[in-house]
């Protein structure tokens, strides 16, 4: 068995699907399991009209969901569902997701009210579109594709938003309605980050649930592997917008790519896929465009002493905290609970601490030091940037420390050596010097270990 989710991007227009249905139909060997995200940019979509719902008529949202949406869909099912009975009845299915969609919008113009259980309502229409517009497309292929509503089956807390999964329910509820369907050589397509609580109610999974979703089904099924099938070969050696050479890493420790996704890869966020790497499940990350390309496989396997793959932020802000009368505990309290888009790096000594961090937005900065008392002196410094050195067994007793230290000698920066796994290293850079010394450390270390990358 093997899990196949397929992103926005995969999903976003007549091409794409037809790529999506082929991959599908080229791995039925296997009793795959599908998972859909929102076709192409609907959740943006959905929720700049919800916001429109606060403030405007209902005669002006309907006008401009109908504008968007019914060109938009019929195209697509007229490109991708080629049996005119399967089409019609694909049409008469969107159309039915539309007018409770309709009626939705409809509601939110009179409350004039957007609660957390609304918003997962709306937003788990694009899931539903995508879902119904794929299953048809399978079935016009004479392929056995069924529709089962990921509310039923994905069961969570009522944490809307953001839910949690219950696992005990889930596993129950997908072994009562996915495995039926697999025994029956029947393709299960679900909507990615959608729930649903043990009442019914619809919930969200936050950011990343369709790759959990993914990895969710993935553990209680016992897949053979997950497929995350997006728009980018895999994992990247480097940032390509800092060097072409980048080229795609085969594998990859789930260590590894955490940190990668913390320092700036964007692939998606190893937590969400963390139930499958426990259970020994490889997750692999495939290009729909290119699906000759095998990709990158995140497992929980060591993949060799050494340095993997650099990457790189920047536009950071560096907060500098000092006072003779604070504790470390005391500045620690007050970065955290500043409210920055994200904090990269933080250092402590006794009455002081240094935090590297993306404001967000620039007013913040000078709120957070205003704000402080007369006790604690802030110094910042804008125009950071962290390149992060990720790998195995990366120590300050090592031959690559060493190689390091030499290629950096004539640059200015920063040195971070530890981190818990020690698997990544950080440099603080000013921003303007970032890309030169980014493109020095990977020309010099993959020049010298070409052998651990490969296209």
């Amino acid at each position: 068995m093997v899990i196949l989710k397929f992103g926005g991007s995969s999903l976003a227009d007549i091409e794409e699907i037809r790529r999506v249905t082929s991959i599908i139909e080229s791995q039925l060997g296997r009793n795959p399991v599908v998972v859909v995200s929102a076709l192409g940019d609907i959740t943006n979509v959905l929720e700049h009209l919800a916001d429109l719902s606060l403030e405007h008529s209902e005669k002006f949202v309907i006008n401009e969901l109908n504008d968007f949406f019914e060109p938009r869909l019929y195209r697509i099912i007229s490109g991708v569902v080629s049996k005119n009975a399967e089409q019609q009845q694909c049409l008469s299915d969107v159309n039915r997701i539309m007018q409770e969609l309709k009626n939705v919008y409809r509601g939110l113009t009179v409350v004039k009210e957007l609660t957390p259980r609304a918003m997962d309502t709306l937003l788990s229409y694009g899931e539903k579109i995508s879902q119904t517009v794929i299953t048809h497309a399978l079935r016009s292929m004479n392929i056995a594709g069924v529709e089962i509503p990921a509310q039923k089956c994905v069961i969570t807390d009522a944490n809307f938003g953001r839910a949690d999964v219950l696992w005990d329910q889930t596993s129950r509820s997908v072994e009562e309605h996915v495995v039926p369907a697999i025994e029956q050589n029947q393709v299960p397509v679900l909507q990615g980050f959608v729930g649903g609580t043990s009442d019914g109610t619809v919930t969200t999974l936050g950011r990343g649930g369709s790759d959990y979703t993914a990895a969710v089904l993935g553990s209680i099924l016992g897949a053979e592997d997950i497929q995350i099938w997006t728009d980018v070969d895999g994992f990247l050696n480097a940032d390509p917008g800092l060097v072409d050479e980048a080229t795609t890493i085969e594998k990859l420790n789930i260590e590894e790519a955490k940190e990668l996704a913390n320092f700036g890869a964007r692939v998606l966020h190893p937590r969400t896929v963390l139930p499958a790497i426990e259970r020994d499940i490889p997750v692999y990350i495939r290009n729909t465009f290119a699906p000759e390309k095998q990709g990158t496989v995140l497992s929980g396997d060591k993949t060799g002493a050494g340095i993997h793959c650099l990457t790189a932020v920047r536009d950071l802000v560096r907060i500098e905290l000092s006072g003779t009368a604070q504790s470390r505990e005391q500045f620690a309290d007050l970065i955290n609970s500043a409210g920055w888009s994200q904090i990269y790096l933080t250092m402590q000594s006794p009455n002081a601490m240094t935090a590297i961090v993306d404001p967000g937005e620039p007013r913040l900065i000078d709120r957070f030091c205003e704000e402080l008392s007369d006790e604690i002196e802030c110094r910042t410094e804008t125009e950071i940037g962290i390149i992060g050195i990720v790998g195995e067994s990366l120590t300050t007793n090592s031959e690559e420390y060493r190689n390091l230290i030499g290629i950096l000698e004539k640059f200015e920066y920063d040195f971070f050596p530890y981190s818990p796994n020690s698997n990544r290293w950080l440099l603080a850079v000013k921003d303007f010097n970032l890309s030169e010394i980014f493109s020095t450390l990977f020309h010099e270390i993959f020049n010298a270990n070409s052998g651990k990358t490969s296209e």
